[in-house]
This record gives C-alpha cells, sequence and structure tokens, in this order.
C-alpha cells in the first residue's frame, strides 16, 4: 500500500488538528509555498482540492486506474500536489466538537493541472553521488522503507537499504548496508513511480543516485544572494524522487545479510 500521511492544523470555522492519509498514490509534487510563484499553477478553490480535467492525470492514464485523482493541499509551509486513488480524513480526538466536526470534503477546481514537467536543458550535466564505497548502479541498488518531510526545518529524510552488489568499484554480494540521505532546506519534491516515470523527460542516468549541474530548475526557483540550489535525482525499487535543495548528506549504516 502507498501511502502518504500529512498531520496538519486546519481552520474550519475553528482550528482543529487534522490527518489526511492519501493511499496508492501513484505521483507527488511538493513546492515550498513561498516559491509558489515560480510556477504556473492552477486557481485553488480552496485548501483542499480535487483537480478535474487535470493533463497531470490524462498523461498518466496508462499506468493508473480511472479512480485515481488529482488533490492539491495547500499548507502554510508547503503545497502538496499528489495523484491518488482514496483519501481518509480524521480530526484531533482533542478538537472541540464545533461546525469544524463536519465532514470535510474537497473543493472542485477546475484547470488543466499541474501542466509543469521536469524537462532537460542542453546546459545540464549528470554525475553521479559518490558514496563511501563508490557510485551506485543497478535498478535494484535502493531500496526505499521511509520518507519523511519535517517543515520546520525543511528537510526531507529517506531511510532505506542499498545491496552491496551495486556500489562500484566496492561491490560486496550477499550485503546489504542501511542508509539514511537527509536533503536540507527542500524547496521542490516530485516524486513519481517508477512505471510513470518513462512517461517525463528524466535526465540521462549516470548512476542510481545522481546530481544534475546547470539545472534550469535550480535556476528558476532560486532566490537572489541565497546559496545556489542543488538537484538531485535518486532513483529507488519503485519510485523515482527529483529534489531541489540547499544541500545533501548520504550515511551508511549497520550492514546486514
Amino acid at each position: 500500500m502507498r501511502e502518504l500521511l500529512l498531520v496538519c492544523a486546519w481552520r474550519t470555522g475553528e482550528r482543529c488538528g487534522v490527518r489526511l492519509r492519501f493511499t496508492l498514490v501513484f505521483a507527488q509534487r511538493i513546492i515550498a509555498r513561498d516559491r509558489w510563484d515560480r510556477e504556473a499553477l492552477i486557481e485553488p478553490a480552496s485548501a483542499f482540492d480535487v483537480v478535474v480535467d487535470s493533463d497531470w492525470v490524462a498523461a498518466l492514464a496508462e499506468c493508473i486506474t480511472p479512480e485515481h485523482r488529482h488533490f492539491s493541499i495547500i499548507t502554510d509551509a508547503f503545497v502538496f500536489h499528489l495523484v491518488a486513488k482514496t483519501y481518509e480524513i480524521e480530526l484531533d480526538d482533542a478538537a472541540p466538537e464545533t461546525p469544524s466536526r463536519r465532514p470535510i470534503v474537497p473543493e472542485r477546481s477546475t484547470g488543466r493541472g499541474p501542466g509543469w514537467a521536469l524537462t532537460r536543458a542542453p546546459s545540464e550535466q549528470v554525475v553521479p553521488v559518490e558514496t563511501p564505497l563508490g557510485t551506485l548502479h543497478c535498478r535494484d541498488a535502493i531500496y526505499l522503507w521511509e520518507a519523511s518531510l519535517s517543515l520546520s526545518p525543511a528537510h526531507l529524510v529517506l531511510e532505506g537499504e542499498i545491496g552491496g552488489h551495486a556500489f562500484r568499484p566496492n561491490q560486496r554480494r550477499g550485503v546489504y548496508l542501511g542508509y539514511r540521505v537527509r536533503f536540507v532546506d527542500v524547496v521542490l519534491i516530485h516524486v513519481t513511480e517508477l512505471d510513470a516515470s518513462h512517461h517525463e523527460d528524466l535526465p540521462s542516468s549516470v548512476s542510481q543516485f545522481d546530481e544534475v549541474i546547470a539545472s534550469p530548475w535550480a535556476e528558476m526557483f532560486a532566490r537572489e544572494g541565497a546559496p545556489k540550489l542543488r538537484f538531485f535525482v535518486l532513483r529507488a525499487y519503485d519510485d523515482v524522487f527529483r529534489i531541489l535543495c540547499q544541500d545533501m548528506e548520504l550515511s551508511l549504516l549497520e550492514e546486514t545479510t
């Protein structure tokens, strides 16, 4: 079950805690709210929308079911766009009994959906991320067990295992190493299920974890006077992550067999 859980506070009459759980999530686009104006997005109807006639859903039609929909969620820190099949809402038990206890149903906004595509540019250069054991290769190199996004500060942490056979030149067959990679001060996250990623114009793959140099997306989201953004592409076993951030930290953890 591919799930995304958002825990936040909403004001629907009165402030209350909300847990939004999306299931069978196929694609996600998460943008820092203070950079929202850098992209031509649909006009939201509310903080929680279903986007009808979405070009994004249409582009993924061969990979998803007819029940999949494009959802838009606006929080104080990030704007979330995702293609998912179902959603559930739970209100915090500690929230007061007010009109906000009425069922929360998304508004419907009409538009082409996120028409943006993370396209390549001739100036881009793709280089592999060097780990303590070398570069990562092989389709089954990186397994992802958990992804967590903190809002203040905006850090994305991915945790899982890397097969020892995937390291070049230091192959260690039959061995798996835990990893933890932290993306610091995240501006944009784009996650696509592996099968759907074939419908997108991905940068050429040098390894399973690459950095894209001179990416137009880093320039688009840059702030004047701020450090340059870095653009990473991580290809896990089931998902392709594209991440714009200020920096990245990778740690290899315990060894298993």
